[in-house]
């Protein structure tokens, strides 16, 4: 089993971040409070190129589970580029670093779904 270490975030107050210790894979955790419910938000990266699907599944297992549905999320290009502004600002405001280029962004609604059961056919 993979060993993840946690790391000092000062970034994020109330965040926890880890390194997988075998190939430097890093995650971000928070949670928020929303409308509808809490939500974990998980940021996954590697250095120098995209996490792969073994990558999120691995996360999810160990972070969430197995049994629980996790969206990979996609944002509105228009929404994306202001995130990343207002990040880039912010950092450069804070003399921290710009946005991780490699990083995809995986939220889970904690004990409720969220998408469609898929395996019932609409007839």
């Amino acid at each position: 089993m993979s060993k993840w270490v946690e790391r000092v975030l000062e970034v994020l107050p109330g965040a926890k971040a880890y390194t997988r210790e075998e190939d430097g894979l890093a995650v971000i955790l928070s949670e928020e409070k929303y409308s509808d419910g809490l939500w974990q938000h998980l940021s996954v990266s590697r250095a120098s190129a995209l996490p792969s699907l073994q990558d999120i599944q691995d996360v999810r297992g160990y972070f969430i589970s197995e049994n629980q549905e996790v969206l990979l999320v996609l944002p509105p290009q228009t929404e994306y580029e202001q995130a990343c502004k207002n990040y880039d600002q912010w950092a450069y405001a804070k003399g921290r670093p710009p946005r991780h280029p490699f990083t995809l962004h995986m939220w889970h609604r904690v004990g409720k779904k969220v998408c469609p059961d898929w395996r019932q056919q609409n007839v």
